[in-house]
């Protein structure tokens, strides 16, 4: 390990003039030289010599902690406390990068705000070029060498490639570039792209949010709706709310809340994970059961897939019927063509599989935006399943349980208490056809289930009790009125004594 460039002569000697242009200022120690090259990698007056010296040290540090000075130097005690056991410190042992992947994983504890700059800077480095990640860069050697041997490394290139392969790359490679991507997901910083493309967004709607922990992206999302959101903002992050809405590690609310509840109710879900949500329908179906902070992220995480709907996604398909007949706004017209149900079209006309009758047929959206693959704006199908429960029209169950789920705890307490008026209803009607009797005292199958409904002879006899109430109460008001029952004084007149 070498905290000063004069200790790394092949580097400092590529790079002597652009340490004498770029960091003529930074003081030598510390490795602030090495650091201050490292960040002008990319400058367009940097040399090829200089450039690949220094991606070589970038790639030699990324194996062992303690060959970057910076981070083991500001990592010590947080190394100990948090990852005593994955490395020793001392001895020839190489860590291999596991102190690092230690770091990411307990990175919400780590107390030292220059660790966490470090460790940050260090994802930086992993999302830029995979040989910085040692571990992924070993579970992948085969696969980049089979689909990526013509890709360059850098600029993150190497990762677009593998997760463009995914289907076809190693089960180990895929758990790798699936937890760095899950990294990725955690700080807009992390994603250059989306970082760029919503600089405007974030200054005007997430100024004062501290990035970390998805907070300013969650900010972002929050604020898709806004009517001076920028389209390619909104487009970026529809693309990363649709790999969240596929698999629950890429939301970080989730991943971290909802850990215990997904080892308990949803292990076999999660061995089946292939970007299919098991593991966020399984939480949907043991919603009930699961934690207080599990329960607040989950129902922001289907609030949020239900409001900006995507028709087919895996998550939200238990809706796609009931979005076609209960959600007015899109009504479908075109040739009928077998095997072609609702959904299916609906995943056709925003380009994703589908049956090939759906594709080409020429189906017509009315109310639909007119950009292309973009069948509803923003909120449309939540606030329509949320009208339709509330107004008590049928909903199939899993897409009942799922608008539920969304629903703000206050409101889902209504639905799901016991004694709610539903609940009076169906028992009022199975004592009724205990009874005998046939849509008496209720009515079960009222389109509003909210409210009773009474028919026959009770109707009736509700009826003229209703009759005398008014009769009473306007009698009542006219004797009010001509004071008849105003309060008064008797005064009675004695003769002289």
């Amino acid at each position: 390990m070498a905290e000063d460039i004069d200790f790394k002569y092949p580097m400092k000697k590529a790079c002597a003039w652009e340490i004498n242009i770029f960091c003529k200022d930074i003081p030598h120690g510390h490795a602030r030289v090495i650091r201050c090259l490292e960040e002008h990698l990319d400058h367009d007056d940097m040399s090829k010599e200089c450039k690949d010296e220094t991606v070589r040290d970038m790639n030699r540090m990324a194996k062992d902690y303690r060959l970057n000075w910076r981070l083991n130097h500001a990592c010590e005690s947080d190394i100990n406390i948090l990852c005593p056991t994955v490395c020793s410190s001392h001895g020839a042992q190489v860590c291999g990068g596991l102190v690092l992947q230690c770091l990411q994983e307990q990175q919400d504890n780590i107390t030292s705000q220059a660790c966490q700059d470090e460790v940050f800077y260090y994802e930086l480095m992993e999302v830029t070029d995979f040989r910085n990640d040692v571990i992924l860069a070993e579970a992948c050697r085969s696969d980049v060498e089979q689909y990526c041997k013509d890709v360059e490394p850098g600029d993150g290139r190497i990762h677009v490639c593998l997760r463009f392969h995914r289907n076809k790359i190693s089960e180990r490679c895929r758990n790798e570039e699936m937890k760095l991507a899950a990294v990725e997901y955690r700080d807009i910083r992390l994603r250059p792209k989306l970082n760029k493309l919503c600089s405007e967004e974030k200054a005007v709607y997430c100024k004062d949010v501290k990035p970390g922990q998805a907070r300013v992206i969650k900010c972002l999302m929050e604020n898709m709706a806004q009517p001076n959101f920028g389209e390619d903002c909104k487009s970026e992050l529809q693309e990363r709310e649709g790999v969240m809405k596929t698999d629950y590690r890429f939301d970080v609310g989730v991943a971290t809340n909802c850990a215990s509840d997904v080892e308990q109710f949803c292990a076999d879900a999660r061995n089946k994970l292939r970007g299919n949500a098991t593991v966020l329908k399984c939480l949907v179906t043991n919603f009930r059961s699961l934690t207080d902070q599990c329960q607040t992220e989950m129902s922001r995480a289907v609030r949020l897939a239900l409001w900006d709907y995507t028709p087919g996604a895996a998550l939200t398909a238990a809706c796609d019927n009931d979005v076609a007949t209960q959600c007015p706004r899109v009504r479908l017209h075109g040739p009928q063509v077998p095997g072609c149900n609702v959904a299916a079209i609906l995943q056709s006309l925003y380009m994703v599989s589908a049956h090939p009758g759906c594709r080409v047929a020429p189906w017509v959206v009315q109310g639909a935006r007119s950009k292309a693959g973009a069948v509803f704006t923003i909120g449309v199908v939540g606030r329509c399943l949320s009208k339709t429960l509330v107004e008590g029209k049928p909903l199939e169950p899993k897409c009942r349980d799922m608008v539920l789920v969304a629903a703000p705890k206050d409101a889902r307490a209504y639905f799901d208490h016991p004694d709610s008026t539903n609940a009076i209803v169906q028992k009022i009607a199975e004592l009724q056809q205990a009874a005998g009797l046939s849509a008496v005292l209720v009515n079960p199958n009222s389109r509003t289930g909210s409210t009773v409904t009474v028919t026959g002879w009770v109707a009736l006899a509700c009826i003229i009790s209703l009759i005398v109430v008014i009769i009473g109460g306007s009698f009542m008001l006219y004797k009010r009125f001509i004071g008849a029952d105003k309060p008064h004084t008797l005064h009675v007149k004695m003769g002289d004594a």
